[in-house]
């Protein structure tokens, strides 16, 4: 990853963020709500293997909260390539609403600004997306279903759904240790980012839970079935190891 990108990106997320603040009401601010890092040995999205190879990649993040209830974040991947070479592969830009119709009910509607610093635009290829989504979840219920809808209607040029579900057991020595986590999702879609239309994907994850010191590490391990080869010609595994301050 070339030094002058890595700054360049940086400054543009914090030039978009001090906009953001300045178009507000003087009684409005935006707080910073959390930040984490992501080491992937595999960058599998909705199935698909994103980086060549299976090559591991770092992903950190930062979220605010804005006025209004609005949560905006910032979210990048550096892909590692033949040793420790990196690329700044992705940089996205979300800003969503969420809220409850009843305590059984809750909603989130949000868009997504997706940019792929590394695609070489002198060939025509394209270095950006946009895709708004819109779920509903239902967390009283057993497994805690959620069902989700994408649509993206630039580059991606598609749409992907996915009903998912996670179910929490005790982990640790007592009771007030955090619990982990299987996490299952289904996806399906009509052919976004040139993929073939139908099943796309079918996921768990396991992850578990560690406080330290008031930081959280949450190890995972991750496996993806890519039905009829739609999206993939291999299912995947890999593992993930997450740090959330």
């Amino acid at each position: 990853m070339k030094r002058n990108t890595l700054i360049g990106t940086i400054a543009a997320a914090a030039l978009f963020a001090a906009v953001i603040a300045t178009s507000l009401p003087a009684s409005a601010c935006v707080k910073y709500a959390g930040g984490e890092v992501d080491y992937v040995t595999s960058y599998i999205w909705r199935g698909m293997d994103t980086n060549p190879e299976n090559d591991p990649a770092i992903q950190p993040a930062v979220n605010f909260t804005l006025p209004y209830s609005l949560d905006f974040g910032i979210w990048a991947s550096y892909g590692f390539a033949e040793g420790l070479h990196t690329t700044l592969d992705e940089v996205d830009f979300t800003i969503s609403k969420s809220g409850a119709f009843s305590p059984f009910i809750e909603w989130t509607v949000g868009h997504t600004y997706y940019t792929f610093p590394a695609v070489d635009q002198s060939a025509g290829a394209p270095r950006e997306s946009n895709e708004s989504f819109v779920g509903v979840s239902f967390p009283k219920l057993p497994l805690k279903p959620a069902i989700n809808l994408y649509v993206d209607y630039e580059t991606g040029d598609g749409v992907y759904g996915s009903l998912s579900g996670t179910y929490e057991f005790p982990f640790g020595i007592s009771k007030s240790d955090p619990p982990m986590t299987l996490g299952l999702n289904l996806g399906y879609s009509d052919g976004p980012w040139g993929t073939e239309p139908g099943l796309g994907d079918i996921s768990a994850t396991l992850s578990a839970p560690f406080k330290i010191r008031g930081f959280v590490l949450t190890p995972s391990l991750n496996y993806s079935i890519a039905p009829d080869e739609r999206v993939n010609t291999d299912d995947e595994i890999w593992l993930g190891l997450n740090f959330a301050f």
